[in-house]
């Protein structure tokens, strides 16, 4: 639904009558439109860290059944009292209301503003109140996306009492979902690989055991989409004990990747096998059944370990918004030698641009990677 101004309304008629093709200003924005400006919103908030907020008020109108009239005059009488910065706009179900640069002090009043209007059209709505960074579950590690009751407050409009929930963080609101294209060659994918190469799967798992000790896999928690945790799955390529050293080797600063991710060329710990699997990629293969269950994907931001996740920055954290992957940009170009924050920004720019050729491309420069012996080592 988009709606209009009675004089905006005006001018497109009289642009239609003289064949301009300048579409008037909408006084509240279509879902893409809204989407773009609350992304662009987050990260003008993301490169100042907690420097800078904005809130988001959201009207639920699932179940509101408001007469387009109304709705207009309540988007006008509430556009009256906002500021030319701040926008209006759908998203799903809900009506929001983005304000720039303004707090939760700024935000419950506009809430104010927003219910004294339901009450003067005898409207009953639901008005959340969220501010970024604060209440983002991705930015604050809280992860659970149900109604948190306990951050209620109420509105009060004569004798009734609009609720005012935080009921989501903006990872529920903005949230990437996977494509039914991409699911469907994940799944295609993990089955093709696993059935080419089970056999090469028997002769690591002897030649794991024949040259070290311990289990032929390594698990290891990693933090997934929304901020969820997984079990990731490799063959191990580590003597057994080799987490507990990483705390050594940090100490003594041989870390060769900055930011809170561990990269070391000769790592001490890795086996002698191991050196050979992670040469060949070989050793991330078993993470096909990762992909198969749906904690990963094909193409996507590789999986941080959930340790250097939660010391990543605000920004780095929007890469939770899709399923992690097997490969990826970072995995393509250079690796080691890129810098932590130009990864995150590798992963940010895969998000706003994935697409079947995206995946299929990255798909395919991993392999001439594989072929070229480029992998870690």
């Amino acid at each position: 639904m988009i709606i209009r101004s009675r004089r905006n309304e005006q001018r497109a008629f009289w642009a239609r009558w003289f064949a301009r093709k300048t579409p008037p200003k909408q006084l509240v924005l279509t879902e893409d439109s809204f989407t773009l400006a609350l992304a662009k919103e987050r990260s003008r908030c993301d490169r100042r860290d907690r420097d800078r907020e904005f809130a988001l008020l959201l009207v639920d109108m699932e179940d509101a059944k408001v007469a387009e009239k109304k709705l207009l005059r309540l988007c006008q009488m509430v556009r009256d009292r906002l500021r030319v910065t701040d926008e209006i706009g759908w998203r799903e179900e809900f009506l929001c209301f983005l304000l720039p640069e303004t707090g939760r002090d700024g935000g419950e009043k506009v809430a104010k503003t927003i219910a004294d209007a339901c009450f003067e059209l005898n409207l009953k709505l639901d008005v959340q109140v969220l501010v970024y960074p604060e209440d983002d579950d991705i930015a604050n590690k809280s992860f659970e996306l149900e109604e948190r009751s306990d951050n209620e407050s109420n509105v009060q409009v004569g004798d009734e009492a609009v609720t005012s929930h935080q009921r989501m963080g903006f990872t529920a609101v903005d949230t990437h979902t996977t494509p039914y294209w991409k699911r469907g060659l994940d799944i295609f994918g993990a089955i093709v690989a696993l059935t080419i190469f089970s056999p090469l799967f028997i002769l690591a798992a002897i030649a794991i055991k024949l040259d070290s000790k311990g289990p032929i896999f390594f698990r290891q928690q990693r933090e997934g989409k929304d901020g969820r945790i997984f079990e990731i799955v490799k063959f191990r390529t580590m003597r057994v004990g080799a987490e507990a050293e990483q705390l050594e080797l940090r100490a003594r600063e041989d870390n060769e990747q900055d930011g809170p991710a561990f990269k070391l060329t000769n790592d001490p710990r890795v086996t002698r096998i191991g050196r050979y699997l992670r040469k060949i990629c070989l050793d991330e293969m078993p993470q096909m059944l990762n992909v198969l269950v749906g904690d990963m994907s094909m193409v996507g931001p590789r999986p941080l370990p959930v340790g250097e996740s939660h010391g990543s920055k605000i920004w780095h954290r929007r890469r939770l918004e899709v399923l992690p992957g097997l490969t990826c940009i970072w995995q393509v170009q250079g690796r080691r030698d890129i810098e932590f924050d130009d990864w995150m920004r590798m992963d940010l720019d895969y998000i706003q641009h994935r697409s079947l050729w995206l995946d299929l491309n990255l798909l395919c420069k991993t392999a001439f990677v594989v072929v070229l012996h480029r992998g870690s080592v």
